[in-house]
């Protein structure tokens, strides 16, 4: 089997709160993302996942655990060279984009920005100009957009603007932070569709970061879900969504809409019940028991691993399972 393209391996990231406690906002995760697949990463907020994503950019350092790019290691803590090497490699499309644009510069500017400080003078200021209206073209924005700023911009078209300006380096990794979560309806699922595109045209990598279900069902070939730092349930997309192993993965799923308005009206929604526990301190039990109406004894003292589940690529974090 081909070494995947991005290898997370027991990585933790934890801040401190005072008192001498820290807050394990990723507790040893470990997780695979192969070329030219996309993997969905889900779960209620505050439960991980953009700490995560913001420290494989290198955003956030990591607390422990290694994570290996394309065959080499990342650094703990990203100097401005480290940024410079890796930016090559991958990129990020943010939740919200308007922050992430400088609105100082234009649309081709801000294209442009990485390949001015990744070509070292290979590139004349026409060609520079020419390679920013082809991926601004090739995002659904014209030759026309390349002299504004973002605020003359709709929410869809600043999105397809980050996305343009992620992708000018052309790089093999993709991670997309919740990049739907702010748009339409209509404008989310022109942006999905192009990130499906982009991927089958380019053979990128995408960890698509989503409290969506439905959309991360639609795009994803396999899902991850996450719980207060640590992931529960891993596996083939399909296989997850209509028979999920993990309580929590259920719950999650019984609490998704259904797209028929009479069907929903006659669904009996149980929302999750118990207490949400903080993640500090070392976990010495499962960290949804409190939640979970199949918890025991169990449960409550041992912190269950992953283990497979029916097939080597389904990973299950539960005692019951």
């Amino acid at each position: 089997m081909t070494e995947p393209l991005l290898r997370i391996e027991g990585v933790s990231c934890y801040f401190p709160i005072g008192g001498g406690q820290v807050l394990r906002a990723v507790d040893d995760v470990s997780l695979d993302l192969h070329e030219g697949e996309i993997v969905g990463l889900v779960g209620e907020s505050g439960s991980g996942k953009s700490t995560l994503g913001k420290l494989l950019i290198g955003l956030n350092h990591k607390s422990g655990g290694t994570v290996r790019l394309d065959g080499r290691a990342l650094p703990r803590h990203y100097r401005s060279r480290d940024f410079r090497a890796q930016s090559a490699i991958m990129q990020m499309i943010f939740q919200e984009v308007y922050s992430a644009l400088s609105p100082r510069m234009t649309a081709s500017e801000i294209v442009m920005e990485g390949l001015r400080l990744a070509d070292n003078g290979r590139y004349s200021p026409e060609a520079l100009q020419a390679q920013a209206r082809s991926w601004l073209e090739r995002v659904g924005l014209s030759a026309a957009h390349m002299n504004r700023y973002p605020h003359e911009f709709s929410g869809g078209q600043r999105q397809r603007l980050g996305i343009a300006r992620a992708l000018a380096l052309q790089p093999k990794l993709l991670i997309c932070d919740e990049p739907v979560s702010a748009l339409d309806v209509s404008v989310q699922s022109q942006i999905v569709n192009l990130l499906e595109n982009i991927r089958r045209e380019m053979g990128i990598g995408i960890l698509f970061i989503a409290h969506d279900l439905s959309m991360v069902r639609y795009i994803s070939d396999r899902i991850a879900v996450m719980y207060l730092g640590r992931l529960v349930e891993v596996g083939p997309a399909r296989q997850v969504f209509e028979n999920p192993a993990h309580p929590y993965t259920q719950a999650l799923l019984a609490s998704n809409p259904v797209p028929d308005p009479v069907l929903e009206r006659q669904r009996q929604h149980q929302p999750i019940q118990g207490e949400v526990l903080a993640p500090i301190g070392p976990a010495t039990g499962c960290r949804f028991a409190p939640r979970c109406p199949h918890a025991d004894s169990l449960c409550l003292g041992q912190q269950p691993e992953q283990r497979p589940h029916r097939q080597g690529d389904w990973l299950v974090a539960c005692h019951r399972v």
